[in-house]
């Protein structure tokens, strides 16, 4: 079977029920809204009340909640979340499947190379993790709609579908990389689950700083800040950063995937 469309295949079921949750997770989330948004500026003195470390953990740190732009950039947290942990899982994989399954003598005993193995089944695991991208920005147009909230936001949920898609993209390669670098492939799912969570305390942490300054070079899901996207922008530095990053990322999955020993 083509190497493509076997890794469709394989990754179909988990996209179903990824997708599930996003539309559970979207839908749930701006339904709350109505009811907040009548309590307005009472509300939103209530979440200030929080201890910081707790609006640090929902993603409510320095953003109005009773406002739909500052309610949606906490709902985006959260598909932020979800996107970072399934592009690990895909990345994992497309680098892993085979060690970890015992398939890996029958694959590379083909007649193909490994950067083209490697290659179409990062593709396909691609093709999945951009349509939970889309998916995501859809849902929440359609939320807006539908909830009669009103149409003011429409640039901030294309600016956060973009930051998704690139933090997405990060964590993507990067899992796939890391799976290629080490010995034992089992290790490797392992090591990036551990280094997502460690990425998600860092934020935050950095959340709960005044001034996180370069904390936020390790931070993927804080390149893209809620105040600067409600601004109108995806901060040009970061986007380049992100860009070099998958892109370095990438190159050091190939290379270390074609001298890796699989036995």
């Amino acid at each position: 079977m083509n190497i493509f469309l076997r890794e469709i295949k394989n990754d179909l079921k988990p996209f179903v029920f990824w997708c599930i949750g996003l539309v559970v997770l979207v839908f749930a989330g701006m339904a709350k809204f109505t009811g907040l948004r009548e309590g307005g500026e009472t509300v939103n003195a209530m979440m200030a009340a929080f201890p910081k470390p707790l609006q640090a953990m929902f993603g409510m740190a320095g953003i109005n909640v009773a406002q739909l732009s500052g309610y949606y950039a906490v709902i985006v947290f959260y598909v932020m979340i979800c996107i970072s942990i399934y592009g690990i899982s895909l990345g994992a994989n497309a680098a892993g499947r085979e060690t970890v399954d015992r398939t890996s003598e029958f694959l590379f005993t083909r007649p193909v190379s490994r950067s083209r193995v490697l290659a179409a089944k990062l593709l396909a695991g691609l093709v999945y993790l951009l349509g939970f991208s889309i998916l995501s920005y859809a849902l929440s147009a359609a939320a807006v709609s539908s909830f009669r909230l009103g149409h003011g936001i429409d640039g901030e949920i294309r600016l956060y579908g973009l930051a998704v898609t690139i933090v997405g993209l990060t964590f993507y390669v990067f899992a796939a990389m890391l799976v290629s670098l080490v010995r034992r492939t089992e290790k490797g799912f392992l090591y990036g689950n551990l280094i997502f969570v460690g990425t998600f305390i860092l934020t935050m942490i950095y959340d709960m700083l005044d001034n996180g300054g370069a904390l936020r070079l390790l931070i993927p899901m804080r390149f893209f800040t809620a105040p600067e996207i409600l601004d109108g922008q995806l901060n040009p530095a970061f986007a380049a950063l992100s860009a070099v990053l998958i892109c370095l990322f990438t190159v050091v999955t190939f290379y270390s995937f074609n001298k890796k020993d699989f036995r």
